[in-house]
């Protein structure tokens, strides 16, 4: 259909051309001259234009597709305006006009059967504004068709690679990871995903190859959640639970506390408690009833991902964190738990403080640090019996978010 449109544009301009070759009256080499300056500043606009995108894209402030798409529209405006000049000195034209025009004509059209081959960008672009959960199988087929004519486009390997994943094709989704890993190594993302797929191809068992990746993706982000887990499953199968259990308790504080993943990694947890013999002693804690006041939530509605930082810290002290959650205001309300093992320090949790209190606050910088027009609630002071002997009880109390910070 594109490709049809294109070719209605081109008769209608040779033919616009045409017309006015035909009705022509006679020359006036002072007004050619002038178009002609006219028509080589409208050629030259598009080429600082095509200058501009190829920067643009360069940097990555544009995807290939915005480039394609700015680049045909670019192109059309030039055709116009070859056009309008046309129409402007329909009286002075004669044959040189419409054979130079024809050859400008020809020449774009040259161009554009690249840059047009778009057209399956555009309709891949219109399916994954389309998608919906579980397997894309023609759209995944267009994917994989576009990139025999563009193997080095990085977005589409990703995607591919994502697809045959969720479509239970392990090795095809292997080659267009390391595809994509080839064109882009730094991204962060796609290798901790790669991860993810090497350690299910090989039966859920973390071999060299998917150690060798976690380690990667740990030395660039050492939050990386799938990574930590990875690690952890890991050090779970060698036997050393102790560092089990701290890279999942890690990879939880940066987990929604809803999620799957959140809930796996829970299991593991207590897993490897229970390997440690250490069952109970994580059960010295609080447990946190957090919301939005009504006003504020109101306030919120519109904004779900803001992040929301909720941590507990020692009564009137340096304001420091002993153990630290980050969810977001869609998450709320919910419940959270606080125990020994959650200690963001060794030696600094609840058996080491007397008093201490919780804080919980919406920050719209994304940061852990207080700032002017952040929302805020706190509880405390709170004392904890049994803190260094056998389990103690958890504590559960209330906690409204509802003070605007000055």
């Amino acid at each position: 259909m594109v490709w049809l449109g294109f070719a209605a544009m081109l008769l209608a301009a040779l033919g616009f051309l045409g017309a006015v070759f035909f009705n022509k009256n006679l020359d006036h080499p002072d007004d050619l001259d002038s178009a002609e300056v006219v028509r080589q500043s409208n050629i030259s606009s598009f080429r600082n234009r095509q200058t501009e995108l190829d920067a643009q894209l360069a940097s990555g402030d544009i995807d290939n597709l915005q480039y394609q798409g700015l680049l045909v529209e670019a192109q059309r405006s030039l055709l116009d305006d070859v056009a309008v000049v046309a129409s402007n000195n329909a009286s002075i034209s004669g044959r040189w006009l419409l054979t130079s025009c024809g050859v400008l004509v020809i020449a774009l059209a040259s161009v554009l059967y690249y840059y047009l081959g778009a057209a399956a960008d555009v309709e891949i672009r219109r399916g994954l504004e389309q998608v919906s959960d579980g397997p894309q199988p023609a759209l995944t087929e267009q994917i994989r068709a576009r990139l025999k004519q563009r193997p080095d486009n990085f977005f589409y390997w990703a995607l591919l690679a994502r697809f045959d994943h969720q479509d239970g094709k392990l090795a095809d989704a292997l080659q267009s990871y390391q595809r994509a890993l080839m064109l882009s190594p730094e991204d962060n993302t796609i290798r901790s995903e790669y991860a993810q797929v090497l350690f299910i191809a090989a039966g859920s068992v973390v071999t060299e190859a998917v150690s060798a990746q976690v380690q990667q993706v740990l030395a660039r982000d050492i939050n990386d959640s799938s990574a930590l887990g990875l690690r952890g499953i890991g050090f779970f199968a060698a036997g050393n639970y102790r560092a089990a259990l701290a890279d999942w308790q890690h990879a939880l504080q940066s987990l929604p506390p809803r999620s799957e993943a959140a809930g796996a990694m829970r299991s593991g947890i207590a897993a490897a408690q229970a390997r440690l013999g250490e069952s109970g002693v994580g059960s010295v804690g609080v447990r946190a009833r957090v919301a939005l006041s009504e006003d504020l939530a109101t306030i919120l509605e519109s904004a779900p991902e803001t992040l929301v930082f909720i941590y507990v810290q020692e009564w009137q002290a340096m304001p420091m964190p002993m153990m630290a959650r980050r969810v977001t205001v869609a998450d709320l309300p919910l419940e959270i738990e606080f125990s020994n093992d959650q200690a963001l320090m060794p030696g600094r949790d609840f058996s080491t403080v007397s008093k201490f209190e919780v804080v919980a606050r919406v920050s719209h910088a994304g940061t852990p640090l207080p700032a002017s027009g952040d929302y805020e609630g706190r509880h405390g002071p709170i004392e904890l019996q049994g803190k260094t002997d056998a389990p103690g009880e958890t504590q559960t109390f209330s906690l409204m978010i509802d003070r605007r910070l000055p």
